[in-house]
Order: C-alpha cells, then structure tokens, then sequence
C-alpha cells in the first residue's frame, strides 16, 4: 500500500473512530450525571461529542500517518486510543475545575 493511501486511509479512520468512540463516551457521561430537566437529552450530547471530537481524530490520525515510517494499522490505533484517553482525561479534569470554581 502506497504511503498516499494509507494516510487517506488512517484519516478517515481516526475521524470515524473519534466520532464513534466520543458519541459512546457523550451518551456514557450524560447518562452517569445529574440531568437538568430542560437540558440535552443523552443521545443530542452524544451526537454534539461526535462532531466536536471527530475532527481532532481526523488530525491526530492525518499527522501520526505522516510521522509514522512504518505503516501500521495496529500502531495507529493505538496512537489514537491513547490520544483519545488523553482527550477525554482532559475534559474530565476541566469539567472537574469548573465544577469547583462554582
């Protein structure tokens, strides 16, 4: 597989695989927390976490497929599970701050 194909490949991979797995973790988080009675519904914040974090998967993905010398599939997931984690442990500790500040 040529080097162009497999970074058309693995971008489109990273920004499926964000939209999935952050639409999953909006649906999870929503369901786990206290719910305001006139806000979001859980499957609105799952498809708002889909959109706003796919992009971020696009590019994660786009830059680690150009950095990478060898072309792994397996490699490349793993680099966008574990910036998917470090997203996620992001936003848990700002929503944490914010909590606290209020």
């Amino acid at each position: 597989m040529g080097k162009g194909k497999f970074v058309a490949l693995s971008t489109l991979f990273g920004l499926l695989g964000f939209a999935l797995a952050a639409a999953a973790a909006g649906f999870i988080f929503d369901k786990l927390g206290d719910q305001h009675p006139h806000g979001p519904g859980s499957v609105l914040v799952a498809i708002i976490a889909a959109i706003y974090l796919a992009p971020v998967g696009a590019v994660t993905a786009l830059i680690a497929s150009l950095v990478m010398k060898e072309r792994s599939f397996k490699k490349l997931s793993l680099v966008l599970v574990l910036a998917f984690a470090a997203v996620i442990a992001a936003l848990v500790v700002y929503v944490k701050v914010l909590v606290a500040r209020t």
